[in-house]
C-alpha cells in the first residue's frame, strides 16, 4: 500500500505514533508493511534493502527518505515517482518506441552501474 503526501513546512517532520503521521516538504511515495505478516526470512531481506538503499543517491534511483518503524507496521519512505512503473506502462501501452526506449536503457545501464561499484 503507498500512500502520497505533502509536507506542510519545508523544515518540519513530525511523527506521532499512535496516529501515525508523518509531514513532508514534497511529495512521497509512502510503503506501510504489516510486520506480523513477515517471515524472519522476509525481514532480513528487507533490512538488506533499506541498507542498500541508505547508500544510493543517483538521479535513476528512488531515494530512500526515511524508514519509521512501530511494534506493528514499518513506513517506508522514498521518492515519488510520478511516472508510475516500467513494466505497468509496457503491459498497458505496448512496446516503446526505439528513441525512448534508448533513454530508458541508458537510465537502467547507468544506475546499475552505480549500484555495482557503491554496494
Amino acid at each position: 500500500m503507498y500512500i502520497c503526501l505533502l509536507k506542510v513546512k519545508t523544515n518540519y517532520s513530525y511523527f506521532d505514533k499512535t496516529l501515525g503521521f508523518y509531514f513532508f516538504a514534497e511529495k512521497v511515495a509512502i510503503k506501510i508493511l504489516d510486520k506480523t505478516k513477515l517471515d524472519r526470512k522476509t525481514q532480513n531481506l528487507l533490512l538488506r534493502e533499506i541498507t542498500s538503499m541508505e547508500k544510493l543517491h543517483h538521479p535513476n534511483i528512488i531515494r530512500l527518505y526515511e524508514v519509521i518503524e512501530t511494534p506493528k507496521q514499518i513506513f517506508i519512505v522514498t521518492e515519488y515517482a510520478s511516472g508510475g512503473e516500467l513494466y505497468t506502462r509496457i503491459c498497458d501501452n505496448g512496446k516503446l518506441i526505439e528513441d525512448e526506449a534508448k533513454i530508458i536503457f541508458s537510465q537502467i545501464v547507468s544506475a546499475v552501474d552505480y549500484m555495482v561499484i557503491e554496494i
